[in-house]
């Protein structure tokens, strides 16, 4: 055996913890950099098929003073862009006068469609959806949601009619029909 070899495996064995630590911090940052290689791909993969099934938005336009029809027909105008205005609002409102997102509802929305985990959609004007979140606080399918007398809405009680998984856009999201709100956005 060579000199060098010798004095090699005299000092491993000499600062034989200090070795086997090296060992372990080199494996294991090679697995991290395989899983995080290996994962990324799955991810994106998981990703784009959650953006396809849903029809989730690319992006989102908000305007304080409202959209106008011809704003979203100028919008769709573009080559290769579906719009859609949805109208949105933060609201107080439940058992513990929660501070809300409002979103409206429309029959036949095609972007950023909803998940429900029971009951239905709304079919009428007095229903709400709300997400699962709302379950944790208590509230059940048919019982009422109210929302108090400053939300400035033209209906403060609904009738609960659904539960839905929770939209990564919101932390709390509600959903309602036909309800008036004074700030509108442009899904694109």
């Amino acid at each position: 055996m060579k000199p060098l070899t010798k004095n090699l495996w005299r000092n491993i064995r000499d600062s034989l913890g200090r070795f086997i630590a090296i060992v372990i911090i080199i494996m294991l940052g090679v697995l991290l950099f395989v899983g995080v290689k290996a994962t990324g791909p799955a991810l994106k993969d998981s990703l784009n098929t959650t953006v396809k099934a849903d029809h989730l938005a690319d992006s989102q336009l908000l305007a304080t003073t409202g959209v106008s029809k011809a704003q979203v027909k100028a919008a769709e105008s573009v080559s290769g862009v579906q719009a859609e205005a949805v109208k949105f609002k933060y609201v107080i409102g439940g058992r513990a006068s929660d501070v809300v997102a409002l979103y409206g509802y429309q029959k036949g929305t095609t972007i950023n469609r909803l998940h429900l985990t029971s009951g239905q959609l709304p079919t009428q004007a007095n229903q709400i959806v709300l997400d699962t979140a709302a379950k944790k606080s208590g509230y059940q399918l048919g019982q009422t949601y109210t929302f108090t007398g400053g939300s400035k809405l033209a209906r403060r009680t609904f009738k609960i009619s659904g539960l839905l998984i929770r939209q990564p856009t919101s932390k709390t999201l509600v959903v309602g029909q036909r309800i008036s709100v004074m700030a509108p956005c442009v899904i694109l």
